[in-house]
C-alpha cells in the first residue's frame, strides 16, 4: 500500500502524478487496521 502511494505521488514508471491526500492516508490506515483484525 505504501509503495502504491509513493508510485502515485512521484509518478514513477510513467504514471501521472497524484498527490497523497489525507483521504488516501486514512484509507491506507483503515486497510492496515482491517488486515490486523483479520489476522488476529
Amino acid at each position: 500500500m505504501i509503495a502504491s502511494l509513493l508510485v502515485d505521488h512521484f509518478g514513477v514508471l510513467g504514471f501521472p502524478q497524484q498527490p497523497v491526500t489525507l483521504t488516501k492516508l486514512l484509507g491506507a490506515a483503515l486497510l492496515f487496521a482491517g488486515v490486523l483484525l483479520v489476522a488476529r
